[in-house]
């Protein structure tokens, strides 16, 4: 069952709903390290694929999902990296897809686009969705699907909620499918993940407080408004962001075996049967997990 229902969203997704075409222009005063971070999921792809020649690169043919695609952050960095690449774009917010497919229009042409990228509206927690549902939004002809990226767009549901979209993504991918999530998470010490949160919450404070003059260019007259998109971002950290820690077992009780947490994302990948699990970058509560099939 979907965890948000329409008005839900509406009030949780702000920047995602009735806020989507200002979302390019604000997203990076939300989040420290938002451009390394991306950069890190791309060149991730680069090692995965074996293409850090252009050459290499342009020879790279398969379908990749970007589940949470939004407006296109990561699904444009990975299709100039990857030409040959067909992304599969899902969001279940309408706004986000409808400025990510006029963004695909301008700089594809509204003719060729289609051919490059494929975009669904659906939530990847509907009763009743599965692999074969998600694999059928492809194209005639697309190639096999055979990694899925993820920036964040999780960290918002419970880890039970989580553990039905890994189980998902795995039977998407075939074996030795990749899947390279970036996200917020916290930590298995309570003293780092205090200082994870507030670390977060400082960032958005002093950003939108202070946003430097080239982000003041693009928010033109938004810029006046930034104290009531601070408050309303520092709303939706508090209330709805639910960062799962990514180890277990390294913070125990004294005088115990005992102590790994049940929730954590790596338990949470092996359970949906993912074998190989990394977290090639981490920054507070920024991170990506790189988890192979």
């Amino acid at each position: 069952m979907a965890r948000f229902l329409d008005q839900q969203k509406q009030m949780a997704f702000f920047y995602a709903e009735q806020d989507a075409a200002c979302y390019d222009d604000t997203v990076e005063l939300t989040q420290p390290s938002y451009w390394q971070l991306h950069d890190t999921i791309v060149d991730l792809f680069r090692y995965h694929f074996g293409a850090w020649t252009t050459e290499r690169a342009a020879a790279v043919r398969c379908s990749v999902l970007d589940v949470g695609c939004g407006t296109g952050v990561e699904g444009f960095r990975l299709l100039d990296a990857f030409p040959s690449i067909h992304l599969l774009g899902a969001d279940f917010c309408q706004p986000m897809l409808e400025q990510f497919e006029r963004k695909l229009a301008a700089k594809y042409g509204t003719a060729e686009w289609p051919s490059k990228c494929t975009l669904s509206l659906l939530d990847i927690l509907d009763d009743g969705l599965n692999a074969g549902t998600i694999l059928s939004s492809l194209p005639q002809g697309a190639p096999e699907l055979k990694a899925i990226v993820t920036a964040f767009a999780l960290h918002h549901y419970t880890a039970e909620e989580k553990l039905r979209a890994y189980r998902l993504f795995f039977d998407l991918l075939p074996a030795g499918g990749l899947l390279v999530y970036g996200d917020l998470f916290s930590y298995e010490s309570p003293t780092v993940a205090s200082y994870a949160q507030l670390h977060e919450e400082r960032w958005i404070l002093d950003s939108f407080s202070n946003p430097n003059e080239e982000v003041r260019g693009r928010l033109g007259e938004m810029a006046k408004n930034t104290e009531v998109l601070r408050e309303l971002w520092i709303e939706h950290l508090r209330r709805y962001n639910l960062p799962t820690p990514i180890e277990h077992g390294w913070t125990r009780p004294h005088g115990s075996s005992n102590g790994a947490p049940a929730e954590s994302e790596v338990l949470l990948l092996r359970s949906a049967g993912f074998v190989e699990i990394a977290c090639p970058y981490r920054y507070f509560q920024a991170g990506i997990i790189w988890a192979k099939k």
